[in-house]
């Protein structure tokens, strides 16, 4: 007997990725003193466009398309938050190529401060009219190494020259192409400042694209080694290489009397701390004033065998102390 199989499609549109180039910048917000908390998933991607200087400061967020046909292309919608009134609203850029040939591409993309493109400060949305004259392209076509003008569209290229998303769809060269990526843009102007904008939603072709970070791109941004400057409150990715190893010993001198379990500053980046095998009363570690007595006291209480890692940068701010006199703790450091 024949065993049913089912095949389970790709999606169309895969999850949303943030780039930016020069003074732009991006980011993923999920804390915003705005309170942008009216639409969306609880995410926000953060565009910031930055001083302008001539058509390469940009920030957006590109969402994969997995070969969609030209043709079948025929709506989107989107909303985002605007912190300030902008010469240009957050765009649409439809990225094509052709299916049987990658070295011949597109970019189509909907005019900036096209009328209608929201560029006030506070929410905006926009409905994409496929009818409405608003898109212009630029295309290339490698060769041997170089690349030369796209021809033989019956579009003429170029932002002097607009035309509806629908006259790209009846186009001789695009209507057989696929799409690889649509984005939503915010930048490329030639001078003024792009202030900060939050997307919140983005549909296309009916399906909602979830406005959140993908987790490997969570993961890519967690190893970015940030830079903090003085007394910045940032928190970034903390070094912790190790690159060596040490041990001690320490024992309580009295009853109730907190102590180091160095007499000296001891860098080290991780202990280990186990309290001695054959203590017959609890040892509490914690900081400066930890103390053992059981029930009242605090810090963290170790019987005979127990341990505990802490993450430090110096040994000597961990402190112990002892219901028993004379009985301590061993340890081992990395450095």
């Amino acid at each position: 007997m024949a065993v049913p199989t089912r095949r389970i499609l790709e999606p169309v549109f895969g999850t949303p990725l943030l780039r930016a180039a020069n003074n732009g910048t991006v980011g993923w917000t999920e804390v915003n003193a705005l309170s942008q908390w009216q639409k969306g998933t609880g995410w926000q991607a953060n565009l910031y466009g930055g001083a302008q200087t001539g058509n390469d400061d940009w920030a957006a967020m590109f969402i994969p398309v997995n070969e969609l046909l030209v043709s079948d292309f025929k709506s989107a919608l989107w909303t985002y938050y605007m912190t300030a009134a902008q010469t240009m609203g957050v765009n649409l850029v439809i990225w094509v190529h052709d299916p049987t040939d990658f070295g011949k591409r597109a970019e189509i993309t909907q005019l900036g401060n096209i009328s209608g493109l929201g560029k006030s400060q506070y929410w905006n949305d926009h409905v994409l009219d496929i009818t409405t004259d608003q898109f212009f392209w630029y295309g290339e076509s490698w060769a041997t190494g170089s690349s030369s003008a796209l021809t033989g569209s019956g579009i003429s290229s170029g932002v002097s020259t607009l035309s509806a998303w629908e006259d790209y769809q009846a186009d001789v060269l695009f209507n057989n192409w696929t799409i690889y990526r649509i984005s939503l843009e915010y930048g490329w102007d030639a001078s003024g400042t792009f202030d900060h904008v939050w997307i919140a939603d983005f549909q296309l072709n009916g399906t909602v694209i979830p406005i959140k970070p993908s987790i490997e791109e969570r993961l890519s941004r967690l190893e970015t080694n940030i830079v903090l400057a003085a007394g910045s409150a940032a928190i970034g990715k903390v070094g912790h290489d190790k690159t060596g190893i040490g041990h001690g010993v320490e024992t309580v001198d009295t009853v109730g009397t907190h102590q180091p379990i160095v007499t000296s500053s001891t860098t080290a980046k991780v202990v280990t701390i186990q309290a001695q095998t054959d203590n017959t009363g609890a040892i509490a570690v914690g900081g400066d004033a930890v103390d053992a007595t059981v029930a009242t006291g605090n810090g963290v209480l170790l019987y005979a065998g127990d341990s505990i890692t802490l993450e430090v940068d110096d040994l000597v701010e961990v402190y112990i102390d002892a219901t028993v006199i004379n009985e301590g703790v061993r340890f081992v450091y990395s450095t």
